[in-house]
């Protein structure tokens, strides 16, 4: 089988690792019953599945049947909007008052199965961008608006995921052998490092300073 996109496959692999890790990581070091840490772990590990799904698209896709590989990037797009999702769940366990958190998780979920519904017939990657953006938009207003310990790590992945998008979108490319995607992954890549960082603070200590409100 022909090899496409070598660099591209290469550097999807490596946030898959990334993720992957972070998300066991996570899973062992945050307190079994803190619901927003475990469902932080639940979107780095959607992040590795949906990086895996779509790093093993652009390296094989020329050299799989077309239903096929129209199947391992729609599994990608859902997997990435399932990421989107269990950061909202972890939101919503983070900040929503008990008795209104339910009402917040139907929401997510009704926000995913919209994307789901567009992503079926619009395969473009910037539905992708447009799903995880809105994530991204709800975390940076929540960072912002709150004195959680997370806060300053969880703004500067918001930052590096814009940039990363920035990236995709406009296709800079630093050489023909590395492309938009390629600098797209390592760049995403340090979100989720800080996005670890941040997931580690889920959940305790909630306040930066003890007069702050939320």
């Amino acid at each position: 089988m022909t090899l496409h996109e070598p660099a591209t496959l290469a550097t999807d692999y490596v946030l898959t690792a990334l993720s992957a890790g972070c998300a066991w990581r996570l899973r062992r070091i945050a307190a079994p019953t803190t619901l927003p840490g475990r469902w932080w772990g639940r979107a780095l590990a959607f992040t590795a599945a949906g990086s895996f799904a779509g790093g093993s698209w652009h390296g094989f896709q020329a050299g799989l049947p077309a239903s096929v590989a129209s199947l391992l990037w729609l599994t990608a797009m859902l997997l990435l909007g399932l990421t989107s999702a269990a950061m909202m769940l972890a939101l919503v366990h983070e900040l929503a008052p008990p008795a209104a958190r339910t009402v917040w998780a139907n929401i997510v979920w009704l926000k995913f199965s919209a994307f789901t519904a567009v992503a079926l017939f619009h395969s473009e990657y910037i539905v992708v961008i447009c799903d995880y953006g809105s994530a991204m938009l709800m975390l940076a207003a929540c960072a912002a608006l709150t004195r959680r310990r997370w806060r300053p790590w969880m703004l500067g992945a918001v930052g590096l995921s814009v940039l990363a998008a920035l990236i995709q979108q406009l296709r800079w490319a630093p050489a023909p052998w590395f492309n938009h995607n390629d600098l797209y992954h390592l760049v995403q890549g340090l979100a989720i490092w800080l996005f670890f960082l941040g997931g580690q603070r889920l959940g305790s200590n909630p306040k930066i300073h003890p007069d702050s409100s939320c």
